[in-house]
């Protein structure tokens, strides 16, 4: 084999390695800030579902490869209603039958985008802005 040979199959090996440090350095900056999302709790407060519990936000931290991950629930602590987060701002919604058969029927296993949740949250259903109108 030519020396020149060797050299360009060293520059090969090289640039895939550096390739391969860089993905893993993307990957590990954005599961990091991934994991802060949440610092000042979930986006809702109240329960959609019974419109009388409270939400709390559960997360299970943990490390694949040195990559930080984290596993998030949200629980209703009146009607056992349950979201688990299954993407980016994506939650897959587990409604109890016995507290509320209409949205039983409407939510449970179907997955819902932040935007989807505000929307049908009674603490931002409340509030409504007339126009022309003095106080």
């Amino acid at each position: 084999m030519h020396p020149a040979d060797k050299r360009a199959w060293r520059w090969w090996l090289g640039g895939l390695l550096g390739l391969g440090a860089l993905g893993y350095a993307g990957l590990y900056v954005r599961h990091w800030a991934h994991l802060a999302r949440y610092r000042e709790g979930f986006v809702l407060s109240a329960c959609p579902i019974c419109e009388a519990g409270h939400l709390h936000l559960e997360e299970r931290r943990y490390r694949l490869l040195g990559i930080p991950r984290v596993r998030r629930v949200v629980r209703c602590d009146v009607c056992r209603s349950v979201l688990r987060e299954v993407g980016t701002r994506r939650w897959r919604y587990a409604v109890d039958g016995a507290e509320n058969p209409a949205l039983y029927d409407a939510l449970n296993g179907r997955v819902l985008s932040e935007d989807e949740l505000l929307r049908m949250a009674p603490e931002y259903a409340a509030v409504q802005y007339v126009e022309d109108e003095e106080l």
